[in-house]
């Protein structure tokens, strides 16, 4: 069992919210996405998410429709179906709807209408976790000023910029047009996934009434 499948989400999710985080191994390992759901499980967990309303994802009830059909939204993202994805997220206009929006389009290298989409954002209420997450992930590594711009420093501590990582993956993903392959692409993808992790985990707190508890 990995980690999106493990124990401390099993409280909140029902056992096939656990198994859609399970089944897939190579799950959003591409920065941007060639072929819509094609690696390791995503078949068989698209299979059966084409069969799952957003509130079956659930070990209880839903309190809030809209963040669980975020969550939907996120997983058939991670999944790398994106079209689905975008159908269910277009249709929210909420900061948390536009996020989405905004990351789809960003993993299918549509960089300029997911910087459109993050300004429609704004600041949403996953950016505490997400910088507090990626802080732990840079903080050890070499003096890289893309790395260093994911996380903005104010008076009230750091920021999480999610315009940067727009900047970041294109920086990445020119390389590897140009047949290069840029040392960061290990990372950045580890980066993406704590992203997506803050911001699930924050659709499922907010769909079940549940803010402030931590998922993982």
């Amino acid at each position: 069992m990995n980690q999106e499948s493990g124990s401390a989400v099993g409280g909140m999710l029902s056992e096939r919210g656990r198994m859609l985080l399970g089944v897939n191994a190579r799950a959003y390992e591409a920065l941007v996405v060639r072929e819509e759901g094609v690696r390791g499980g995503a078949v068989e967990a698209i299979d059966v998410l084409s069969m799952t309303r957003a509130e079956e994802l659930f070990a209880a009830p839903v309190r809030d429709l809209d963040e669980a059909r975020l969550a939907l939204a996120g997983l058939w993202l991670w999944h790398d179906a994106l079209d689905a994805s975008h159908e269910i997220c277009q249709s929210i206009e909420t900061p948390g709807g536009s996020y989405w929006h905004a990351i789809l389009h960003r993993r299918e290298g549509d960089f300029p209408n997911a910087r459109y989409w993050l300004r429609r954002a704004g600041v949403h209420g996953s950016f505490g976790a997400m910088a507090g997450r990626v802080g732990q992930m840079i903080n050890d590594l070499a003096v890289d000023k893309g790395l260093l711009r994911l996380l903005n420093g104010s008076a009230g501590g750091v920021r999480w910029d999610p315009g940067a990582l727009v900047d970041l993956v294109e920086e990445v993903e020119a390389s590897a047009d140009s047949g290069r392959q840029d040392e960061r692409l290990g990372l950045v993808v580890e980066i993406q996934r704590a992203e997506w992790r803050a911001l699930f985990e924050h659709n499922v707190r907010a769909a079940m009434g549940a803010a402030g508890r931590a998922m993982w």
